[in-house]
């Protein structure tokens, strides 16, 4: 995993309702609704963590190993950026 700080693109808006998270994306209306893992995978990502801080995190709440916090967390990231709904920010 790689030490980029994985944040949200400024035009997606999200909303938790029962353990689910709604994104929406502004740009091109797209609507993404993740399960409890991805909605609090998209709270920390804030641009503050990084993507091994967010992997840590998911290991530490979830019932999941450390070999699937981050291989679900990667497969995640993958999808919100190929949907134009995340970013990597380098410091």
């Amino acid at each position: 995993m790689n030490a980029k700080y994985p944040v949200l693109h400024p035009q997606v808006a999200m909303q938790s309702v029962d353990g689910l998270a709604v994104i929406v994306l502004a740009d091109s209306g797209e609507v993404i609704v993740v399960n409890e893992i991805g909605s609090r995978i998209v709270e920390l990502i804030d641009g503050k963590r990084s993507a091994e801080e967010v992997a840590v995190t998911i290991e530490s709440e979830f019932t999941v190993t450390a070999e699937e916090a981050r291989s679900d967390l990667e497969a995640f990231m993958q999808m919100l950026a190929e949907a134009g709904a995340l970013r990597f920010d380098s410091r």
